[in-house]
């Protein structure tokens, strides 16, 4: 049996598994973390305002929903820039509210700017 060969980007990390035909196993070239950061998605599984140290609310901010599950609960960023992190620009909207929002066809009873940041 032979030894599983290391990524030839990083030479760090095992190459990932391909497939196993037989008896013999199949390799990438490449690791799973090499993969995923040549195609532009997550490594590690955080969101950037996770990293930021914001955590969502138990209700939404709009309308006060109490969410039975985390999921239910989005995060908002208020400037519409997802690489603000800010404390202050960062809300918890419930899946209902924040898609409402995305839909301009729609006549919401609140706006962007309805939503105001917190003080610290």
């Amino acid at each position: 049996m032979s030894n599983r060969p290391l990524c030839i980007q990083c030479k760090a990390r095992p190459a990932a598994y391909n497939y196993k035909k037989g008896n013999k196993v199949y390799y990438r070239r490449r690791c799973d973390v090499c993969v995923r950061k040549n195609a532009k998605k997550k490594t590690n599984g955080l969101e950037n305002w996770q990293k930021s140290g914001y955590n969502k609310k138990q209700q939404c901010e709009s309308c006060g929903f109490q969410a039975q599950h985390e999921v239910q609960l989005d995060v908002y960023h208020l400037d519409g820039n997802r690489n603000n992190n800010s404390y202050n620009n960062l809300k918890t909207l419930c899946a209902n509210c924040l898609r409402l929002r995305g839909i301009s066809k729609v006549k919401t009873s609140w706006r962007q700017g309805h939503l105001i940041p917190d003080n610290l």
